[in-house]
C-alpha cells in the first residue's frame, strides 16, 4: 500500500504507480543488491549499536538507511528472503525500544546530542526505516512505535529547560540535527498527532534549523547554497550538502501539511540555486574545495559547477549528495510536475548515481571524480561482520531503489482523468487501469544506447498519456499508429484518446551530441577555455583508457564541434561500457561505465582538455 496523507492540507500533483516491472539495466542494478548488498550484512550488529549503547558517531544512522532501501527494493522486487530479514530486524528494533519511547544509541544522560553529536541525526534514520517498513507492512505496533519516538524527542528537545535543536548535532549548528524533520511531518500527515506538528513548527519556524541563522529564510533573501551559515572562516563553514539538502526535504513534508507557500517557494528557489550554481555534468555537486574547506571533506556546496574542473578539488560529489539531491528533486516534482525537475533527476541516475556502484550491487563509492579514476575509499565506514558498510552504500541502495517511483505517474485530484505520465525511457511493463479495466503500457526501447522508445497499449481505455519531452531533445519526433503528434521541449507531450489494445506510440529523440564548456561564474573576468564535455541525450560522456589510448590528450575545440554535429556516430557495440560514441578520431563511453574497473586501467577523462 501507499501511505496515505489524511492529514495534509496540500496534496501531491502526481503519485507514483505500483506493480511497474522494469527490463534490462535498472532491473538488473536493483536486484543485484539483493544478492550482493543485504546478504553480506548482520543485522544483529546494526541492532546492536542501540542494544548496547555503543555511543559510536553516527553509526546508528545505518540501520535507518539500510532498512528504508530494503524496503523499497522489496516493494519492487517482493524478494521473500528480504522481507523475512526486514521482518526479523524491526521485530528486533521494536523490542529495543525503552517504555519511554526511546531507541537511541546513546546513554540517556548524553541525550538528545549522544558523546559524539549524532544522536538526532541516528533518530531521524530509525524513523525513515520505521515509515518505510510501514508502508510494506502496515501495523499498530509500528505505528505506535515511532509516534512513542517523536514524543520521547520532543520532551526532549525546544526551548528551556529542554535542549535548543541549534545546539546539537556534531559540526554543523544544529542542521543535521534538523532534518529530522523529514520523518516528523510524515508521520503528522498520517496520524495528525500535535507534538510531531510542535516540533516541526519549532524547527522551521523558531530555530530554522541553524544556530547561525535561519536558513530557509536565508535562501529566501538570495543567499546562494555555498554561503549558507557562512561566518567568514572557510575552515568553519557549514554549508554541508547532503544535510542541508535534507533539511528542504522535510520543509516540503512541513509545507505538505500547512499550505504556506512560503516553504514551497524557499525550496524552488534553493533547487533552482543549486542546479545553477552546483551541479555538475554527472548531476551531482559538492567538493572540497576552493571556498567551503569546512568539516564533511568534499561534501559542501562550492560552486561546484564552476569548478568542477578544478584539479585542487580531492574529493566531490558524494554518493549521499547524489542520492539525497535526486529525492528533494523527486519531491518537489511530485507537488508540480515540473519536467525540468525530471530531466535533472535523469541526469543525476544516469550518471553520477549508476557511476557509483559496483555491477554487483555490493558496494557504493563514496566520491565520483569527473576526471582521473575511480578507486575505492571508505569514507565513514564501519565493519559490519566483515562488510565495510559506507554511508554511501547505504544511501546509494535507496537510489537504486527510488527508480521504479520515478518511472512513472498518475495524475490525482478529484474529478481527474485517467492520467498516465511516463517520466524514465526504460523498458518496462506500466500498469493502467482506465473505466474499470486492467490494462497496461508496455514499453520497448535501448535508450540512451539509442533514440527510439515505442510504447504499445495493451487492452484499451479512455485516458490521457503524457510523455516527457527533455529539454535537450530539439527536434523530437511524435507519432500514434504513424500519425504525427507535436512536441515542446521540456514540456509533457499530452495524448488523450479512447485507447485500442495494440495502439502503438513512437518516440524518437534528437541525440545528437552536444559539445558544453564549463559555465561561468557570473561577475567574473571571461577566463580561457581549457575544457570542453560531450553531452550525449542525458549521458555524460567520458574519454577512457581502455576504449581510446589518448583520452589524456587534448582535442581541439572545433574540431569537436564540427564532428558533433558532422562526423559522430553511436557505437552499437562499445568495446567497453553500455553506450559507445564516435566523435571524429575520438571514441567516448556513457560516464557510468568509464572507470568501471575501479582502477587505473579505467582512467578517464569527462572534462577533455582543450588545445
Amino acid at each position: 500500500m501507499r501511505t496515505q496523507a489524511p492529514h495534509a492540507i496540500v496534496n501531491d500533483f502526481l503519485v507514483p504507480i505500483d506493480g511497474i516491472k522494469l527490463g534490462g539495466y535498472f532491473d538488473s542494478r536493483i536486484r543485484a543488491l539483493t544478492t550482493g548488498l543485504y546478504p553480506r550484512l548482520d543485522f544483529t550488529i546494526l541492532e546492536d549499536f542501540f542494544r548496547h549503547k555503543k555511543d559510536d558517531f553516527a553509526c546508528g544512522e545505518f540501520w535507518g538507511k539500510i532498512v528504508r532501501s530494503a524496503c523499497m527494493v522489496y516493494r519492487y522486487t517482493g524478494d521473500a528472503g528480504l522481507k523475512q530479514t526486514l521482518d526479523t530486524t524491526v521485530t528486533a528494533m521494536l523490542k529495543i525500544q525503552a517504555q519511554n519511547g526511546e531507541i537511541s544509541q546513546s546513554p540517556a544522560d548524553k541525550q538528545p546530542n549522544g558523546g559524539t553529536g549524532s544522536d538526532l541525526w541516528e533518530r531521524k534514520y530509525v524513523l525513515l526505516g520505521l515509515w518505510h517498513y510501514y508502508e510494506i507492512a502496515p501495523s499498530q505496533e509500528v505505528l505506535d512505535a515511532m509516534l512513542k519516538l517523536v514524543a520521547y524527542t520532543e520532551s526532549q528537545v525546544g526551548h528551556a529547560p529542554k535542549t535548543p535543536i541549534t545546539d546539537t548535532g556534531w559540526a554543523f549548528e544544529g542542521i543535521e540535527s534538523s532534518s529530522i524533520l523529514e520523518p516528523i511531518m510524515k508521520l503528522y500527515k498520517l496520524t495528525g498527532d500535535e507534538k510531531c506538528l510542535a516540533l516541526a513548527h519549532y524547527i522551521v519556524e523558531e530555530t530554522g534549523a541553524c544556530r547561525r541563522g535561519n536558513i530557509f529564510e536565508a535562501v529566501l533573501n538570495g543567499t546562494d547554497p555555498k554561503d549558507i551559515g557562512n561566518n567568514g572562516n572557510p575552515a568553519q563553514s557549514i554549508a554541508k550538502a547532503y544535510e542541508i539538502s535534507s533539511c528542504f526535504e522535510g520543509l516540503l513534508e512541513y509545507y505538505r501539511a500547512t499550505g504556506n507557500e512560503k516553504w514551497l517557494k524557499a525550496t524552488k528557489m534553493y533547487v533552482n540555486k543549486v542546479i545553477a550554481q552546483e551541479i555538475t555534468v554527472a548531476g551531482s555537486g559538492g567538493a572540497d574545495h576552493p571556498y567551503n574547506k569546512g568539516p564533511g571533506t568534499g561534501e559542501q556546496w562550492n560552486y561546484t559547477a564552476f569548478e568542477q574542473t578544478n584539479t585542487g578539488i580531492g574529493h566531490m560529489q558524494e554518493t549521499c549528495v547524489t542520492v539525497t539531491w535526486m529525492k528533494l528533486l523527486y519531491q518537489l516534482f511530485r507537488l508540480t510536475g515540473d519536467s525540468a525537475l525530471m530531466d535533472q533527476i535523469e541526469v543525476s541516475l544516469c550518471n553520477a548515481l549508476m557511476g557509483s556502484v559496483k555491477a554487483d550491487g555490493s558496494v557504493f563509492r563514496y566520491y565520483s571524480p569527473l576526471n582521473g579514476w575511480r578507486f575505492f575509499t571508505d569514507g565513514f565506514a564501519r565493519d559490519i561482520g566483515g562488510y565495510v558498510l559506507s554511508c554511501c552504500t547505504a544511501n546509494g541502495a535507496s537510489g537504486l531503489g527510488l527508480i521504479p517511483d520515478l518511472a512513472a505517474h498518475r495524475l490525482t485530484g478529484q474529478g481527474a482523468k485517467t492520467t498516465l505520465a511516463v517520466n524514465l525511457f526504460v523498458a518496462a511493463k506500466i500498469p493502467i487501469f482506465a473505466n474499470g479495466t486492467l490494462g497496461a503500457l508496455k514499453i520497448e526501447t535501448d535508450y540512451p544506447a539509442c533514440n527510439r522508445v515505442v510504447f504499445t497499449v495493451q487492452k484499451g481505455g479512455c485516458f490521457a498519456l503524457r510523455i516527457r519531452i527533455p529539454g535537450w531533445s530539439k527536434h523530437t519526433q511524435l507519432t500514434v499508429n504513424g500519425k504525427a503528434i507535436g512536441t515542446q521541449s521540456g514540456t509533457y507531450a499530452e495524448i488523450d484518446r479512447l485507447w485500442q489494445d495494440g495502439d502503438t506510440v513512437i518516440l524518437t529523440l534528437d541525440m545528437q551530441p552536444r559539445i558544453v564548456l564549463l559555465p561561468k561564474l557570473p561577475g567574473m573576468p571571461q577566463a580561457e577555455e581549457k575544457h570542453a564535455a560531450v553531452l550525449f541525450g542525458p549521458l555524460a560522456m567520458a574519454r577512457e583508457r581502455r576504449v581510446d589510448a589518448k583520452y589524456a590528450e587534448a582535442v581541439c575545440l572545433n574540431e569537436l564541434k564540427k564532428n558533433a554535429h558532422q562526423d559522430w556516430e553511436l557505437l552499437p557495440k562499445p568495446k567497453c561500457g553500455r553506450v559507445g560514441l564516435r566523435l571524429g578520431d575520438i571514441q567516448l563511453i556513457d560516464y557510468a561505465s568509464a572507470g568501471e574497473t575501479w582502477e587505473e586501467d579505467s582512467a578517464f577523462m569527462t572534462w577533455l582538455p582543450l588545445c
